[in-house]
């Protein structure tokens, strides 16, 4: 028999919603103090929690705005593996990248508050630029499989750093600006233009020159 239980499952929910409990009131004290002043301490005693049952949910303060990102992470390597196998990799990564940086209007107050606080904490933002960096590696091995290529391909490198990196400063310049508005818009738009020089790569390379 498999599957989650019920009691896993009500375990899991739990501490989901306890964890986002502790993320909420730690963001409302980033955002008023700047993320450098605030201690873990601080943070228990806004949550109404023990510094012990802080670090049953995080390992320290730093994750609680990288949990965000690194969650985003997953889903746009999910969302790209689940594109149609039809789909070119250029346009099968711009509909994953599209697909998870959506923020409805209800969320983006706390979107904004979290991605304003890193950005304003240096040593964190580059901490979390290095961790998204990196990530473009395992997009392009998720690229390579679906253009059946080697896990090394150049081509599948060039395009998740290539687009990777637009869709990262598109969204910085969303958390820089007003506020206003789906950063996936922008995004879109972004892409757009990389889609006009990468779009060959969505076709077949007779040649076989691409690596």
């Amino acid at each position: 028999m498999t599957g989650t239980s019920p009691l896993a499952e009500r375990l899991d929910r739990r501490r989901d919603a306890a964890t986002r409990a502790i993320e909420r009131a730690a963001v409302a004290l980033f955002a008023e103090r700047g993320f450098d002043r605030v201690s873990v301490d601080d943070v228990a005693v806004a949550a109404g929690i023990s510094q012990r049952t802080f670090f049953r949910y995080f390992a320290s303060k730093d994750d609680i705005l990288l949990g965000y990102r690194r969650r985003l992470d997953v889903r746009l390597l999910a969302a790209l593996a689940d594109r149609p196998p039809a789909e070119g990799p250029v346009t099968a990564l711009r509909n994953a990248f599209l697909a998870t940086s959506t923020v409805p209007a209800e969320n983006r107050e706390d979107v904004l508050l979290r991605a304003r606080a890193t950005a304003a904490a240096p040593a964190l933002h580059v901490r979390s630029r290095g961790e998204r960096s990196a990530g473009t590696a395992a997009i392009a091995a998720v690229l390579a499989e679906r253009m059946r290529a080697d896990p090394d391909d150049r081509r599948a490198r060039v395009i998740a750093t290539a687009m990777s990196a637009v869709a990262t400063a598109e969204w910085e310049a969303w958390v820089a600006g007003d506020g206003t508005g789906d950063p996936a818009t922008q995004i879109a738009a972004a892409l757009h233009l990389v889609e006009q020089g990468l779009g060959v790569l969505d076709r077949p390379d007779p040649a076989g020159e691409g690596s």
